[in-house]
């Protein structure tokens, strides 16, 4: 009796531990204690668990020794009278404890076993509990080392443990949270981007997205379920339209095709209707994509093809004046755009766009130089042209064609020739004129670059003119001056009408012109030498001198200018240094400039026509 009761005190004992274990334990694992001081703690109820364990190993095998020793040497009846016994002094029951004994002894058995299982599970909670503890002083380590990074370990005495801890995960949050901040703003800039090429493909899916859209919309509406929400109208959500930034993204491998679209084979017909300078608008925003992504090599590639493909096309077709007036007014369009979008205050001063628009990453002032010498090329190609097919009119329809209603007479002494070649007039040179005017307009070349282009024209006819009136006496008598000047006047009055500054233009005929009025003044005494020379400020001596000289009388009441005129005249010019030829230079080329004039569009606004077949270039 004394054995079991001493045996049920321990079991007592031990249940009493193995709760206040469990309590431990539980708390430790919610707790998730983070500090040298838990650490200890978890320690100490390792070291009861052990000792626990120890008592309970010495309590079972005490038990277990005394159990064989009562059922070995001491047999039932000295076991029954030795209970009897005790019986008699302690309980009146010892029948009934007799017959208790080997249940008692079944039921402490069992009791053992459920404490056994209960310390097996203590412990190996107990072994999660330290495994836990050194993943917690594991990161506890790694706070410290990177916390020693960002900033320095304290040293006073009271920053140990749990709020030195505490300070350094407040450090890691925040530094967590910085990265998190740098992070989400990537993410908005990379979404941003994303967003800008996905909207170059709005444009081209639009008629498709919108039919889908609608049969979208038909079918919820068929479909839908009645719910709270039917007892109000949906509000409906309004879809911006996408802004695009007047960049055009082709592929590297796309580059010929690109310019095999817009220069090899772009036909100056198809762009009438067009928006104008179309293949250079396209070019530019081409060349700001690759600006954009900082590719040099991309940049001088599509600026050296392009340059080359004109060269070529202009080479291929030699007299096609429309197709020379076209690829001038791209040149001289894209090279306005390199200089408006350069970011230069030259240039900015006049730019009424965005300069948020500007190129950001290259200065491309030498393929400035480049497309300036390809225009003017180009410029004195139209000009060669132009003059190949008026020079053989000059003669015949300015100095030889006469005033409708008035006999042509020629001067006395001269034969009349027949007129074997073709005949010309005036209005052959005008139709001429009218049309390359149509081509400079329908083209939308600059107006000062065509009124240098028949600056440049009048100039040849005036040389040409004159030339041919120093060469020829029948040319030079009374009734020619004015038959000259009659033609001349509707190259003026022309002028007048198309041109927007004339009086450029028709200056470059008053050598001509005063050549003819001086045919129809009196020179016949050096009292009339002051006339002529006021009148002929644009002949030099030389000139002036060979038409005296050459002038005839056109029949026998008229005389011939005296010598004492022509002499009088020398001798007004004999001070002048200044060298005189009498001929004029018919190829001299005047100089030509390429003014800058901002170009009033907005490269986000400009489309994509279909017929250009450029699918493979996306807007963005």
């Amino acid at each position: 009796m004394f054995l079991n009761s001493a045996v049920q005190k321990e079991n007592e004992e031990l249940r009493l531990h193995l709760t206040e274990l469990r309590a431990r334990i539980v708390e430790s694992s919610t707790e998730q204690a983070t500090g040298d001081g838990e650490l200890v703690a978890v320690q100490q109820l390792a070291a009861e668990l052990n000792r626990l364990n120890r008592e309970n190993n010495s309590l079972r095998s005490d038990l277990r020794s005394r159990t064989l020793a009562l059922l070995t040497k001491d047999s039932a009846a000295d076991i029954t009278s030795k209970l009897r016994r005790e019986s008699e002094t302690t309980h009146s029951g010892a029948n009934s404890i007799e017959l208790d004994m080997p249940s008692q002894i079944a039921a402490l058995k069992e009791t053992n076993a459920v404490l056994q299982d209960e310390l097996d599970r203590a412990s190996i909670a107990l072994s999660y509990a330290e495994e836990a503890n050194k993943r917690l002083e594991a990161e506890v380590a790694d706070l410290e080392k990177q916390t020693a990074v960002t900033s320095p370990p304290s040293s006073g005495p009271g920053a140990t443990g749990t709020a030195s801890i505490d300070i350094r995960l407040q450090q890691e949050v925040t530094r967590l949270t910085s990265e998190n901040l740098d992070l989400q703003e990537e993410v908005e800039r990379l979404q941003s981007r994303l967003a800008k090429r996905k909207g170059s493909l709005s444009s081209a899916e639009g008629d498709e997205n919108a039919a889908a859209a609608g049969a979208a919309a038909v079918g919820d509406n068929r479909n839908q379920v009645p719910s709270v929400l039917s007892q109000h109208s949906m509000i409906s959500i309004a879809t911006k339209a996408p802004k695009f930034q007047g960049l055009l993204q082709y592929a590297p491998s796309d580059e010929p095709r690109l310019i095999k679209r817009l220069i090899l084979e772009m036909k100056p017909s198809q762009m009438i209707d067009k928006l104008p300078c179309l293949p250079a608008t396209i070019l530019f925003m081409c060349l700001r994509y690759l600006d954009d992504i900082n590719d040099e090599r991309r940049v001088q590639s599509l600026l050296t093809t392009s340059i080359s493909g004109i060269r070529k096309v202009v080479k291929n077709q030699p007299k096609d004046v429309c197709l020379k007036v076209f690829w001038l007014s791209n040149t001289s369009s894209l090279l306005t755009y390199m200089k408006q979008y350069s970011g230069e205050k030259a240039f900015l001063a006049e730019d009424h766009l965005l300069a948020s628009l500007c190129l950001n990453n290259f200065d491309l002032t030498d393929y400035r130089m480049v497309l300036n010498d390809l225009c003017i090329f180009l410029y004195q190609d139209i000009v060669g042209l132009v003059q190949q097919k008026i020079q053989p009119m000059i003669v015949a329809g300015m100095l030889e064609h006469g005033i409708p209603g008035m006999w042509p007479s020629k001067p006395m002494g001269l034969r009349r020739g027949k007129d074997n070649g073709p005949t010309h007039k005036p209005a052959d040179i005008v139709a001429e004129f009218n049309s390359l005017m149509k081509h400079m307009v329908d083209h939308c070349l600059d107006r000062d670059v065509i009124d240098q282009v028949f600056v440049q024209i009048f100039a040849m006819i005036n040389a040409y003119m004159l030339n041919n009136m120093l060469l020829r006496k029948d040319l030079c008598h009374l009734s020619r001056g004015p038959q000259i000047r009659y033609n001349l006047s509707q190259l003026e009055e022309w002028c007048y009408e198309r041109l927007a500054v004339p009086s450029t233009a028709i200056k470059q005929l008053h050598p001509i012109t005063q050549a003819a009025q001086l045919l129809q003044i009196n020179k016949q005494s050096p009292s009339d030498v002051d006339a002529i020379i006021e009148l002929c400020h644009t002949l030099n001596p030389v000139q002036i001198q060979k038409l005296l000289t050459m002038y005839t009388p056109t029949n026998e009441f008229e005389k011939r200018v005296p010598a004492t005129v022509i002499k009088a005249v020398n001798a007004h010019f004999k001070g002048r240094s200044d060298p005189s030829k009498l001929m004029m230079d018919i190829s001299e080329m005047l100089p030509v400039a390429f003014n800058y004039k901002p170009i009033d569009r907005d490269l986000r606004d400009v489309g994509m026509p279909e017929d250009l077949n450029l699918k493979f270039v996306l807007r963005l």
